[in-house]
């Protein structure tokens, strides 16, 4: 017994075409769209890596390059506040902070806005 398929056809300029066709078509562009987008994306990826590998390589901090500890924000906040305790009526830096309690930059600087709008540093 014969299977019948049922083909559905789209008419354009003046061919017909079966739908199947037209939607394997457009997946195709699609997925090269796609593709194009990832390679762009991978590419932007790597020179972002080589920029950073740059950065760690002039030695920003003075010859002294450390891991940074990963330690909960609180933790790091009060680590943070303490040495500004100790140093009172000293002007710190984020580098300094950075470089003598090992914290991510990122943090150390969200900490300093935060311990400021509290009053706690100036």
């Amino acid at each position: 017994m014969e299977e019948q398929k049922d083909i559905q056809l789209v008419i354009t300029a003046g061919k017909e075409l079966p739908v199947s066709q037209i939607e394997k078509i457009l997946l195709l562009r699609y997925d090269s769209r796609i593709e194009k987008r990832f390679d762009t994306l991978e590419n932007k990826i790597g020179e972002l890596k080589e920029m950073l590998e740059e950065i760690y390589q002039l030695n920003l901090f003075g010859g002294n390059v450390s891991e940074l500890r990963n330690i909960p924000y609180h933790q790091a906040k009060n680590e943070v506040a303490e040495y500004f305790l100790k140093n009172d009526g000293r002007e710190i830096g984020y580098e300094e902070l950075i470089e003598n309690l090992h914290l991510d930059p990122a943090s150390v600087v969200e900490i300093c806005n935060e311990l400021s709008a509290e009053g706690k540093i100036g």
